[in-house]
């Protein structure tokens, strides 16, 4: 996943983002954390970001904004959303949201 090598260029795990992470309140989800999962992929790592955590971002850029080092975790996240769509995960996921949200499965 060269692709997202700019995302990840210079995190240095300080957890600013998850600090300012709306949905970090609420669920097993952080910013960091999805860079963390990035910087050893696997497989089995790798679906779990395409169907489940990249669709609790709630775009909201605040860890982008407040990245002492430039880091983009949210545009991370748009170019995740878009890979997930593109390898046929994106409606496991709206389903997945729908759960997290309270609807029906």
């Amino acid at each position: 996943m060269s692709e997202t090598a700019p995302f990840l260029k210079g995190c240095n795990g300080c957890g600013a983002c998850t600090a300012v992470c709306p949905p970090a309140l609420f669920i097993n989800f952080s910013p960091r954390r999805l860079v963390e999962s990035l910087l050893e992929p696997d497989e089995e790592v790798l679906n779990e970001l395409l169907t489940r955590l990249v669709w609790a971002c709630s775009l909201c850029f605040a860890c982008s904004s407040v990245c002492p080092l430039g880091t983009d975790p949210a545009r991370l996240v748009l170019y995740l959303r878009r890979l997930a769509y593109e390898r046929g995960k994106a409606q496991q996921a709206v389903k997945a949201c729908s759960q997290l949200l309270g609807g029906e499965s």
